[in-house]
């Protein structure tokens, strides 16, 4: 009986323990959002390594993916980006993230430092899709 007793009074403070280790978090919980938001038919389309200027992505995706996750990011840059946003995305679908988008012909060839601040890495290629499509930036370029 004194088992069950202590049982009785161990068992719910196991159980507040559990629930809060497998509690989601906040960055967990966008990336089911952002995960939600992909295309379907696209989600497990393979890129062609033969022909590298098709595995692009559009502006306006990584525009979406800086909006969504701009409460995490302040002025983290690439390292940030990718193992915290990139590599938890795309390591179920084990897929790149551009095929995750359904890759595209790359218009422009973008080189950057992954030290740079992602928020403004992302602004600088909006401004330049802005000016090079107009209005249309966000699905033209």
């Amino acid at each position: 009986v004194a088992y069950m007793v202590l049982f009785g009074m161990v068992l719910p403070c196991i159980e507040r323990r559990l629930a809060r280790h497998y509690q989601q978090t906040p960055l967990s919980q966008a990336h089911d959002e952002y995960a939600n938001r992909l295309p379907l038919a696209c989600a497990t389309r393979e890129l062609d390594a033969a022909r590298p200027d098709h595995n692009g992505i559009k502006a306006g995706v990584l525009w979406d993916l800086l909006q969504h996750y701009k409460s995490f990011l302040l002025d983290r840059n690439m390292h940030y980006v990718v193992a915290n946003i990139i590599c938890p995305l795309t390591e179920e679908r084990r897929s790149s993230f551009a095929a995750m988008w359904g890759g595209g012909v790359v218009g422009h060839f973008v080189s950057h430092s992954w030290g740079t601040c992602f928020v403004e890495f992302v602004e600088t290629i909006r401004r330049h899709a802005e000016v090079a499509a107009g209005r249309a930036w966000r699905e033209e370029v």
